[in-house]
């Protein structure tokens, strides 16, 4: 029965920690996406950056999605 507030919890710190290793980059990495939006913010390519940004987004949004897959096949007993 604690089922669905776990999955809750790990949603929500897949999402964070998607955040959070961005922020990393922005701060101690040579490479990776962070360094990626870093870079072209300075060298003033919008579009660029926008596009990593987007990138990101979906990203996070696939693996909430899967997050999501696995609680609706583990979870069934709740309707959804």
């Amino acid at each position: 029965s604690s089922l669905p507030v776990i999955f809750a919890g790990i949603k929500t710190a897949m999402t964070l920690a998607l955040i959070g290793a961005i922020v990393a980059e922005f701060v101690g990495a040579t490479e990776g996406m962070g360094v990626l939006i870093k870079t072209f913010n300075f060298q003033l390519q919008v579009a660029e950056g926008f596009a990593v940004i987007v990138a990101l987004a979906i990203i996070g949004l696939i693996l909430y999605g899967i997050t999501e897959l696995i609680e609706h096949k583990l979870v069934f007993w709740r309707g959804h």
